[in-house]
């Protein structure tokens, strides 16, 4: 299978300021139960309100083109948190 990169027009940030007393131990650990609170909580415990922006729109037309994947096609998105890549 041929090498391809999909993340080619993904958008990039190039910084990202967290400060060191952003998250104490508490957070961590409502962090690390990886739940509601982790992925549409306060930022400190994790994603913090992650919205779908579009942003991975290209992506997935990149991969069913490269595929040759219909559109009644099933896919298994493994380790996908929210899942954005196949919304």
């Amino acid at each position: 299978m041929r090498e391809f990169d999909l993340l080619k027009n993904y958008p990039s940030i190039k910084y990202r300021y967290v400060s060191k007393n952003t998250r104490n131990i508490k957070n961590r650990i409502i962090a690390s139960y990886r739940d509601k609170e982790f992925y549409d909580g306060s930022r400190n415990n994790g994603y913090g309100g992650f919205v779908y922006d579009g942003r991975w729109r290209l992506v997935a037309k990149k991969i069913f083109k490269e595929y040759k994947l219909k559109d009644d096609a099933k896919i298994l998105q493994i380790g996908s948190d929210k899942g954005f890549l196949l919304q």
